[in-house]
C-alpha cells in the first residue's frame, strides 16, 4: 500500500490562473507594466511592444521606421492614464502619449524650451499626477508639466547633494498619496509635498525613519495613513505611518514558501488583503488583520498554476480581478471564476483518468483506473491510498460497492474488497465456470437490482445477469431469440431507475429497455432531427427525478426520453450546448445536468433549457473531456475527467459572472482597409460604392470572455436582433441613407436587458441620381449658357478698354511731349540765331523730349505684350530703368528681391500700374532726395507681395496736408486700382521708405 498526500492533487485550490502570451499575439512575453484605462482596456508593456487586450483580442502598438506618429521605442517601462484619458508610456528612449481619439502616438526625446532642455532619451522610468501636474521621472531626474500642456519643467533641487552621487530612479514606481507623491529610487524613497522640495535619504531633515531605507523594490499606499513597501534586502514588508512617524515590519521568513523572496509589487486586493508579486517566489497574499501570507507558486501538476516565478508587477481591477506581469507572459484570475480543482495525473499511478468511481458509507472515493489496482481518497483529509493486486487481478475493471465491501471485475475474474479491513478476495471458487469464461473480456460496469441480481457488462460484445447466491444467470447476446441485444451487442453506458428498469445505450443509435424482474427486453432507436440522421455513439444514459432518460451522443447532442409518451426531444449547438459531441453527462444535487463535451463542460437546466458552458477560460484545464462516467458524492461534490485530469468541484459555488461585458466599437474596414472607431466618430460616411462593410465591436470581459455573447441589428435596414457569439457585423451593398447600428453584449445566456452601443451610419449614393444634382446640372446648363454670352462680351469690353487705355496713354505721355516738341520748334522758327543763342538749348530739349517720348511708348508696348507676365520680367525691366537714372546721380542702387517671387504671374494691369508706380517712385528719388543710397526689396510677407523702396536721402514731412503734386496722386490712384495698400513714410534728413502691399 501506497501512501500519497493528495496536496499535490488539490494542493492549489485558487490558483486558476489563465495566460496570455505571445502564443495568442502578445508582443512579447517579458511583460514590465499593466495598467487598466477608464474604458476597461488592460494596456499591456513588454520589452518589445505595447498591447491593448479586452479579454479576447490583443491590439498590438509597436515602433515603426519612418511614421512619427506610432510608439517611440518598444521597450515599455511604465504606463500612466491622465484626466484626457490619453495614455502616457514611458519607454527606454523616451516618452510616448496615446491619443484615443485619433489612435496616434505623440513623441518627445530631446524638449528644447525657453529656459531648459529636457531629455527623455536616457529612459522614462516612472508617471505620476500630483498637485494638477503630470511628473515624470526619468533615469536621472525628475521633470513636470501641467496637466492640459506640454511645457515640461526640470526638478531643480538635492537629488544629487551627495557628490559624485547620482540618483537612479526605478521603472514603474511612482505612487500619489492626498498630500505627497512618491518615486523609489538609489536612494530609496523620494518624496515631495509641495512639488518644490524634495525629501531623500541625503536630505531627511526631519529624520524620518523611511529615508533611512535603500533601494526600493515595491511602494504602496493605503490612504494616508499607512504605507507599505519592500527593499531588496528584506524578506518581507515594511509599514509606514507618516502621521507619526514610525515603521513596522511584517517578515515572510517564517512561511516555508517565502524563499530568497524579492517582493517587486503591492496592490489593494480588498480592505483586508493586499496582493503582492516576487521576482523569486512568484506571487502571495498578505492579510493585514490576520498578518498571515499566502503564496502562489508554479506547480506543473496544475496547468493553471502560476507560470513562471518572477512576477514584476501586480493589478487589481474594480472587479476583483488579479492581473501578474511575469517573464512568461500575463497571468490573471478573478475569485469569481469556478472553484475547480484539478489534479494532473501523468506520472502518477494513476496514469490515465479512464476510470470508474464509487463512494463508500465513510465517504471516502475509490477509482479503479484499468490497471494498477484501487486508489482510495478520503476528502476529508486530502490523502490518497493506493491498494496493488497479485496478477492479473491487478487491472481492475469494474466495481460496485455495497455494505463496505466492493465487488470488483477484474482481468482475473471477480473479487471483493473489503474497505474496512482492506482484505482482498476473489471469487473464482463460488462463481459458475460457464460464468467465468464470459467474463474472462472486460467488464465495462456493474449494477444491482431490487432482487440482488448483478448486471454485468461484458466488452465488447454482451451483458449477463448474475445472482452470487441462486447462482442464476442469463447472458444477453446479439444471437439470442428471448435475450437478444441489438446492433453489435456493444454497450457503452447503462443506468438503473428506481422501479428496477434497466437502461442501455450502445454504440450506435439503439437504447435497450430490460425489465429486471422478469428480463424481458425492448430495443428501439433514437432518431436526429439533423438532416444527415447521425447519432453516433449512445455515450451516457442518466434518469432524473421525474422518470425521463437523459441521452448523450457523440456526434447529435442531447436527447430527453419521454418514458410516459414515449417521445424524444433534442438539444444541440442550435440550443447553445457548446459541442454535440458529449462523452458523459450527470446529475447534481439541485437537479441540474453536467455534460462533458469536446468544447468544455456544460451545465443545463431542466427547466428553463438553457446551458452555460465552461472551458478554459474558467479554469478547466483543457476543452477535452472524457467518456468516462461523472460521479456526484454524497457531499455533492461532482468528479469528472479531461485527457490526464481529475477535475472536482461543488456545483454550488460556482456562481454565474454578474458584471456584464463593456460594449463599444473598436474599427470598421472597407474596400478591404480597415480604420479605428474612436470616441469623437459620431457618425461613419459611406458611399453605395462601398460593396462590403465590416464593423468590429468588443465586449470587455476578463473574467469570461468565451462566455459573451452578441447581438447587433441595423435600424432603417433590419427589424430584429442577430444573435452571435463573434464580435463583428458584415453588410453588404447598403442603399443610400442614414441608419443605426446598435450592438449588445452579454455573459448571461438569455439575458438581453443589457445596455447597447450605438454607432450612425450614412451612405451616399452616386451623386449623378441625386435631386439636387439633377437641379444643379439643369441651373449650370442654363448659367453656362448666360455665361457663356457674358465672358464672350466681357472679352470683347475688355478688349475694347485695353484699346482706349492704350490709347489714352499714347494720348496723355507721347501726345503731351509732342506737343511740346511742336511749341519749341515754333519758337525756333520765330528766333534768329544771332540774335537768341539760347535756340541751341531749345534744340536740345526738343530732342531730349522726343527721346523721352519714344521710352515712355516703349514702356507701354511692354506692359501691354503678354510675353512679359512674370514678376522676374517686371523687376528686371524696373532694374534698368533704375540703374539708369540713379547712377546718372551718384546713387547707389541695390536690389533685394525674393526667389519665391521670381515664377509669379501679374496680369496686364497689374504689370502696368506696379511698374508705373515704382518708376515714379525712383524718378523722385533721383529728382528730388539727395540720397546716396536706394534699395529696392521685393519679398513675400502674410502671403502678399511687400514692395519697398528706401533711400537715405534728406526726406520730408510726410504728415504734411501739402504733400504730394500730380506724381503722388497719380501713384495712389494706380495702387486703388490695383486694391494694394500704398503708404509712404519720411522724416527730415532721415530718408523715405515707399510701400506697397499688394
Amino acid at each position: 500500500m501506497i501512501l500519497m498526500s493528495f496536496a499535490q492533487v488539490f494542493g492549489q485550490i485558487n490558483a486558476r490562473f489563465n495566460h496570455l502570451t505571445s502564443d495568442q499575439g502578445l508582443t512579447s512575453n517579458n511583460t514590465t507594466c499593466l495598467l487598466k484605462d477608464s474604458r476597461g482596456f488592460l494596456w499591456i508593456g513588454t520589452d518589445a511592444g505595447l498591447n491593448r487586450f479586452d479579454g479576447k483580442n490583443i491590439i498590438p502598438h509597436t515602433y515603426t521606421i519612418g511614421h512619427p506618429t506610432t510608439l517611440l521605442n518598444d521597450n515599455i517601462t511604465t504606463l500612466f492614464e491622465d484626466e484626457s484619458h490619453r495614455i502616457w508610456i514611458g519607454t527606454q528612449a523616451g516618452l510616448s502619449i496615446f491619443d484615443p481619439d485619433s489612435s496616434k502616438f505623440l513623441n518627445f526625446r530631446n524638449v528644447i524650451s525657453a529656459n531648459d532642455t529636457v531629455d527623455f532619451r536616457e529612459g522614462v522610468m516612472s508617471i505620476g499626477q500630483f498637485n494638477n501636474r503630470i511628473w515624470i521621472a526619468t533615469r536621472s531626474y525628475i521633470f513636470s508639466t501641467p496637466t492640459d500642456s506640454f511645457h515640461f519643467k526640470k526638478v531643480e533641487d538635492h537629488l544629487t547633494c551627495t557628490p559624485g552621487k547620482k540618483t537612479y530612479f526605478l521603472p514603474n514606481r511612482t505612487i500619489t498619496t492626498k498630500s505627497a507623491i512618491w518615486f523609489s529610487s538609489s536612494k530609496g524613497p523620494v518624496f515631495t509635498e509641495d512639488g518644490v522640495t524634495f525629501y531623500h535619504k541625503d536630505y531627511n531633515p526631519n529624520h524620518w525613519p523611511i529615508l533611512d531605507k535603500g533601494w526600493l523594490a515595491s511602494l504602496y499606499n493605503d490612504g494616508d495613513s499607512l504605507l507599505y513597501f519592500s527593499t531588496i534586502h528584506f524578506p518581507g514588508l515594511y509599514i509606514y505611518r507618516p502621521g507619526n512617524p514610525s515603521l513596522d515590519s511584517v517578515s515572510f521568513i517564517s512561511n516555508p514558501d517565502a524563499k530568497n523572496i524579492w517582493v517587486m509589487a503591492l496592490s489593494k486586493l480588498n480592505d483586508n488583503e493586499i496582493l503582492g508579486s516576487s521576482i523569486n517566489n512568484g506571487a502571495f497574499i498578505y492579510n493585514k488583520k490576520l498578518q498571515t501570507t499566502k503564496f502562489y507558486l508554479p506547480d506543473n501538476t496544475n496547468p493553471r498554476s502560476l507560470s513562471s516565478n518572477a512576477a514584476t508587477q501586480t493589478l487589481v481591477d474594480s472587479l476583483g480581478t488579479i492581473f501578474l506581469a511575469t517573464d512568461h507572459g500575463l497571468a490573471y484570475v478573478n475569485p469569481s471564476q469556478p472553484p475547480f480543482k484539478i489534479f494532473n495525473t501523468s506520472n502518477t499511478p494513476l496514469e490515465n483518468m479512464n476510470v470508474q468511481v464509487a463512494e463508500d458509507d465513510q465517504g471516502t472515493l475509490w477509482f479503479a483506473p484499468l490497471k494498477n489496482g484501487l486508489f482510495s481518497y478520503m476528502p476529508s483529509t486530502g490523502k490518497i491510498e493506493s491498494h496493488h493486486f497479485s496478477g492479473k487481478y491487478n487491472n481492475v475493471w469494474s466495481l460496485y460497492y455495497e455494505g463496505d465491501n466492493l465487488l470488483l471485475g477484474t482481468e482475473g475474474g471477480f473479487a471483493t474488497f473489503s474497505v474496512l479491513s482492506k482484505i482482498f478476495k476473489p471469487l473464482l471458487k463460488v462463481i459458475p465456470k460457464s460464468v467465468q469464461e464470459l467474463t474472462d473480456s472486460p467488464t465495462s460496469f456493474i449494477l444491482k437490482d431490487k432482487s440482488g441480481s448483478f448486471w454485468i457488462g461484458i466488452y465488447p460484445y454482451g451483458l449477463l445477469k448474475y445472482n452470487f447466491e441462486t447462482r442464476e444467470y442469463i447472458h444477453y447476446t446479439t444471437i439470442d431469440s428471448i435475450y437478444k441485444l441489438p446492433g453489435l451487442g456493444t454497450i457503452s453506458s447503462a443506468t438503473m431507475d428506481d422501479n428496477g428498469t434497466l437502461w442501455l445505450g450502445y454504440a450506435s443509435n439503439d437504447l435497450s429497455e430490460i425489465n429486471t424482474f422478469n428480463n424481458s427486453i425492448r430495443n428501439f432507436k433514437i432518431h436526429s432531427n439533423d438532416e444527415y440522421g447521425i447519432i453516433g455513439t449512445i455515450s451516457s444514459v442518466t434518469l432524473d427525478a421525474k422518470g425521463n432518460l437523459w441521452i448523450g451522443t457523440t456526434q447529435a447532442g442531447l436527447f430527453k426520453y419521454n418514458i410516459d409518451r414515449n417521445s424524444f426531444s433534442s438539444f444541440d449547438t442550435r440550443n447553445h450546448l457548446s459541442s454535440n459531441k458529449i462523452g458523459a453527462i450527470v446529475f447534481d444535487q439541485d437537479k441540474k445536468l453536467w455534460i462533458n463535451t469536446s468544447n468544455g463542460l456544460n451545465k443545463f437546466d431542466p427547466v428553463t433549457e438553457t446551458f452555460t458552458a465552461y472551458n478554459s477560460a474558467d479554469g478547466l484545464p483543457s476543452n477535452q473531456f472524457n467518456t468516462t462516467p461523472n460521479f456526484v458524492s454524497r457531499d455533492g461534490t461532482v468528479y469528472t475527467s479531461s485527457d490526464i485530469y481529475l477535475i472536482s468541484f461543488n456545483p454550488k459555488e460556482i456562481q454565474p459572472n454578474l458584471k456584464l461585458p463593456i460594449i463599444g466599437f473598436s474599427s470598421y474596414k472597407k474596400s478591404g482597409e480597415e480604420f479605428t472607431i474612436t470616441s469623437a466618430d459620431a457618425c461613419i460616411n459611406f458611399t453605395s460604392r462601398d460593396k462590403m462593410i465590416t464593423f468590429n465591436f468588443f465586449g470587455l470581459n476578463f473574467i469570461d470572455p468565451d462566455k459573451t455573447e452578441y447581438a447587433y441589428m441595423l435600424e432603417n435596414l433590419e427589424d430584429t436582433w442577430n444573435y452571435t457569439n463573434i464580435p463583428f457585423a458584415i453588410y453588404n451593398a447598403l442603399n443610400p441613407g442614414d441608419y443605426t447600428l446598435k450592438v449588445k453584449a452579454t455573459n448571461i445566456p438569455g439575458d438581453w436587458n443589457v445596455p447597447e452601443a450605438i454607432m450612425k451610419i450614412h451612405v451616399s449614393g452616386p451623386f449623378w441620381l441625386a435631386w439636387w444634382f439633377i437641379a444643379s446640372a439643369f441651373a449650370i446648363c442654363t448659367m453656362l449658357v448666360v455665361g457663356i454670352y457674358r465672358i464672350r462680351m466681357n472679352q470683347i469690353n475688355k478688349i475694347q478698354a485695353i484699346r482706349t487705355r492704350i490709347s489714352k496713354d499714347l494720348h496723355d505721355e507721347i501726345g503731351s511731349t509732342l506737343g511740346s516738341i511742336s511749341i519749341f520748334s515754333k519758337a525756333a522758327e520765330m528766333m534768329k540765331q544771332e540774335q537768341y543763342p539760347e535756340i541751341i538749348s531749345t534744340l536740345h530739349q526738343i530732342g531730349y523730349n522726343a527721346r523721352n517720348a519714344m521710352e515712355n511708348m516703349s514702356d507701354i508696348v511692354w506692359a501691354v505684350s503678354p510675353s512679359n507676365e512674370s514678376f522676374k520680367d517686371l523687376m528686371e525691366r524696373l532694374q534698368i530703368y533704375a540703374y539708369k537714372i540713379l547712377e546718372a546721380k551718384n546713387i547707389n542702387l541695390q536690389f533685394e528681391i525674393s526667389e519665391d517671387l521670381y515664377h509669379a504671374k501679374l496680369d496686364l494691369q497689374q504689370r502696368r500700374n506696379i511698374y508705373l508706380i515704382l518708376r515714379e517712385a525712383i524718378h523722385n528719388v533721383a529728382k528730388y532726395s539727395k540720397a546716396n543710397h536706394c534699395t529696392i526689396k521685393a519679398e513675400i510677407l502674410n502671403k502678399k507681395i511687400n514692395l519697398k523702396i528706401i533711400d537715405d536721402g534728406h526726406g520730408f514731412d510726410s504728415g504734411s496736408k501739402n504733400l504730394g503734386g500730380n506724381g503722388f496722386i497719380t501713384m495712389k490712384q494706380r495702387a486703388e486700382e490695383l486694391n494694394a495698400v500704398f503708404t509712404i513714410f519720411s522724416e527730415k534728413l532721415t530718408g523715405t521708405i515707399l510701400t506697397l502691399e499688394i
